[in-house]
């Protein structure tokens, strides 16, 4: 692996380590506040929200800026998030800021890869690499950042900052990065319709709607994890609440290593949606703290031999396409609608009284959903061939 490979995992790392480490300290922040079980819902729809009225943009931006410059500006806007959260603002628009950073950097970040990696098993490979990090980042920051929220949120805070500015000046040691667009306006938001409707009719379908699937799931099976432990465990300290639902991200990183030997292709890669599905039904079942965290670990690794293959894929079929930067902005739009629905379906679910445990089984129906879907849509000899 290649040193600017190295650094841009590092910058990534540092930026995914603060987006998860402010979710528990806006955690600790709405607890304190003492507002209802369903406020944390409404806190991350309003960050979904963000990538959603933005998606139309933020592709061709990536596209006609160099990429390692459009890492910097996202990281500044997330560190804006950060202080407005420091200065007591809302934590629905302070998180919702911090949306708008996130869905400039990830174009940007998923777009240098297969510049600097080049196409193939070299970007499966890299894919591999970066949902790892990333998820070895998610890991720590949802640990860390509930250990430092429970000793002062103006400390977790400020280490988020921190993060945010280290990263942004690794992003600046970058390449700059191709630049393929000519500007952000409104006939490019037409284009990205257009591109928009291109892409999911494509073959790439089936990797985006899997991807979807995939976040929509967790985003649900989050919050209701987060609601459930301390009714099945007792715990209702944020840095332990953290720490068990941290260990899911330690089955993606499992998951996402294993990937390019077992699971290359969509086609292959799409049957882990099986086992994705089932781990997450049977959780509820949980009789104890360390049966959970197995449950949690086997879920993640499930998850990580699913998602990688079908991101390396969309990637590839942007390259070729509308542009890496447009197909990644395509693919944020879907997976954010589908975390805003899987966050929508369980806060109205938790205020309409369903138990969290319900809500854990209940979302894992849809990669099952998935799976069926896919065997729809294509023969069996035409769906082990494409992709």
């Amino acid at each position: 692996m290649s040193m600017v490979i190295i650094n841009l995992l590092i910058a990534q790392f540092l930026s995914a380590f603060a987006d998860n480490a402010i979710l528990f300290a806006t955690l600790a922040i709405v607890n304190a506040g003492n507002h209802p079980a369903w406020y944390l819902g409404v806190v991350q729809g309003a960050f979904f929200v963000a990538y959603i009225l933005l998606a139309p943009f933020v592709g061709t931006f990536a596209d006609s800026w160099p990429k390692s410059r459009v890492l910097i500006v996202g990281n500044a806007v997330k560190a804006l998030g950060t202080a407005a959260m420091f200065l007591s603002v809302d934590p629905v628009i302070a998180y919702a800021i911090v949306g708008v950073g996130a869905v400039i950097y990830s174009p940007a970040k998923y777009g240098l890869l297969p510049e600097l990696a080049g196409k193939g098993q070299a970007l499966v490979r890299a894919n591999g690499w970066m949902e790892g990090t990333t998820i070895l980042a998610i890991l720590a920051g949802a640990v860390g950042g509930g250990i430092l929220a429970a000793q002062s949120i103006p400390l977790a805070l400020g280490i988020c900052m921190g993060a945010y500015l280290v990263s942004a000046i690794l992003a600046f040691l970058l390449p700059k990065g191709l630049v393929i667009a000519d500007g952000m306006t409104l006939a490019s938001a037409k284009k990205f319709l257009h591109d928009g409707w291109t892409v999911v009719r494509s073959e790439a379908k089936v990797p985006l709607m899997g991807a979807g699937v995939f976040w929509g799931t967790s985003a649900a099976l989050r919050l209701a994890v987060i609601a459930w432990i301390p009714l099945v465990f007792g715990i209702t300290e944020v840095d332990k609440i953290s720490a068990i639902v941290a260990c899911a991200g330690i089955g993606v990183a499992i998951g996402a290593a294993l990937a390019p030997r077992l699971a290359p292709l969509p086609s292959r890669a799409r049957w882990a949606a099986i086992p994705l599905g089932l781990v997450a039904m049977v959780l509820p079942l949980s009789a104890s703290i360390p049966m959970a965290l197995l449950i949690l670990i086997a879920f993640g690794a499930a998850g990580g031999i699913f998602l990688v293959p079908m991101n390396a894929a969309i990637q590839e079929i942007g390259v070729e396409s509308v542009g890496v930067g447009q197909t990644i902005a395509i693919l944020n739009l879907i997976d954010n609608v589908a975390m805003l629905m899987g966050a929508a379906l369980y806060t109205g679910a938790s205020a309409l009284g369903v138990a969290p445990g319900v809500s854990i089984a209940m979302a894992g129906l849809f990669p099952l959903g998935y799976v069926v879907w896919t065997i729809r849509q294509f023969p069996r000899k035409q769906s082990e061939q494409s992709l």
